[in-house]
């Protein structure tokens, strides 16, 4: 940790939302490239150490994602015991891999960081990983879990943690112990602090840089045409209403379902595009059936990136909770319609860039859609304020910036400390 900031870095990147596959089935390469934090970073280690909770496998796979890139995918089931035996295999395979990940790491001295994209199970297999190879944790908080188990009842691993309360310990234990929080909303830094983390450790980051070039150009370059939407089964419709994001329980993708049967009820020529794939997309088929609303509302899979700019450039976003999606559509021109939770409410200003409606309302969801089709004015009012802020949002000068100095201070210093960081920063745009 003494080398000179200037020598090679590297970063370890703890993240299991997403498989190799899948990004490159989503065209998402751009998400994963940014991992080398505006090019701070040398070289980047991907890890998803329950890769065959998502797809089929049976070893542990490293494969090199691009020229600065690995990808280590693990496994739940690494060895050959029966099916009663799950949890007993699930701890020796993550145990497994957890001791090949720490010599690996050691012998390699510019492997600086480690990155954790959760602070539940990532964080708890990142802070493992950190103090055996005494490399300082970052750990970033993607969602308010409170929330969305107040509301939902929603756990974040439940094949692995079936307890709220497990999860909570593991909040307490890991934040309380993370050299660097990364927060990008009022609604996760008061869930850090809730959990033990210290409010010096904690940088409000943004993570705009994890978003696809092609969502960077103007929305009016963006053509969908007949063919394309023919590829998707899309039929002629007067408007499109539009929700992107994994089918999990975590997304609540049923309420957007419930929406868009309820505004096609009403507004008969509109068509409603879920995109994205996941353990609950039979379960939303058959909602949509059962709400008689089948044949508008089109599941159509996970898609390129090229294709989702160009159908957030022709919808409206029915978001009941997502994260990237939400910055893609705003910077498409969007009329985004959200719920009040999390980043959600912060991200948008309500009537101004974007509109906010009570949590788990799918009502005042479909009234707020209804009135915006009614509107097309209104609507592109809306888009084209959304698109300005959100340009701000992502400028990658700035954000480069400030994260270039909160990495720096870590590696130097071994933790992060606002006070610190905000000094260097004064100085930066000085």
């Amino acid at each position: 940790m003494s080398k000179p900031v200037g020598s090679r870095r590297g970063i370890v990147v703890i993240d299991a939302a997403h498989t190799r596959r899948q990004i490159i089935e989503r065209g998402q390469q751009d998400f994963w490239l940014a991992r080398d934090h505006h090019g701070f970073f040398d070289l980047v280690w991907g890890v998803h150490p329950l890769a065959d909770v998502v797809e089929p496998g049976e070893q542990r796979t490293v494969q090199k994602f691009s020229s600065r890139q690995l990808v280590i995918e693990g496994k739940t089931r690494s060895f050959s015991l029966p099916a009663l035996l799950y949890p007993v295999n699930v701890l020796l395979s993550q145990l497994s891999l957890l001791f090949w990940l720490r010599k690996q790491v050691r012998q390699r001295a510019w492997l600086r960081v480690i990155y954790a994209a959760d602070p539940i199970y990532c964080g708890l297999f990142g802070w493992t990983l950190a103090r055996l190879t005494a490399r300082p944790l970052i750990v970033f908080i993607p969602a308010n879990y409170d929330e969305l188990w107040a509301e939902s009842r929603v756990l974040a691993y439940p094949r692995l943690f079936r307890s709220r309360a497990v999860e909570k310990l593991v909040m307490h234990f890991v934040f309380r112990r993370a050299d660097m929080i990364v927060a990008v909303a009022d609604s996760v830094y008061r869930l850090a602090l809730r959990y033990g983390g210290e409010a010096s450790r904690i940088m409000r980051g943004r993570h705009g840089k994890f978003i696809a070039k092609i969502h960077m150009s103007a929305p009016e370059s963006r053509m969908l045409s007949r063919e394309t939407a023919d590829e998707l089964g899309l039929p002629k419709a007067a408007n499109y209403l539009l929700f992107v994001s994994r089918l999990i329980d975590l997304k609540l993708p049923q309420d957007a379902v419930r929406a868009m049967a309820k505004i096609i009820k009403e507004r008969p020529d509109t068509v409603g595009i879920i995109a994205g794939d996941g353990e609950r997309r039979g379960q939303l088929e058959a909602l949509a059936a059962k709400l008689g609303a089948a044949p508008r509302i089109i599941f159509t899979g996970n898609l390129p990136q090229e294709t989702l700019s160009i159908l957030y450039s022709k919808s409206i976003i029915l978001s009941p909770l997502t994260g990237m999606a939400l910055i893609e559509a705003a910077l498409a021109g969007s009329a985004i319609i959200a719920y009040d939770r999390d980043f959600q409410a912060e991200f948008l200003d309500h009537g101004n860039t974007g509109v906010i409606v009570p949590f788990r309302d799918t009502d005042a969801m479909a009234s707020e859609a209804i009135a915006l089709i009614d509107d097309p004015a209104v609507r592109e009012e809306i888009g084209q304020a959304a698109r300005q802020m959100a340009l701000a949002f992502v400028d990658p000068v700035a954000n480069g910036r400030t994260e270039r100095i909160a990495l720096t201070e870590l590696i130097e210093h071994g933790t992060h400390r606002e006070e610190r960081f905000q000094r260097h920063l004064a100085n930066a745009l000085d």
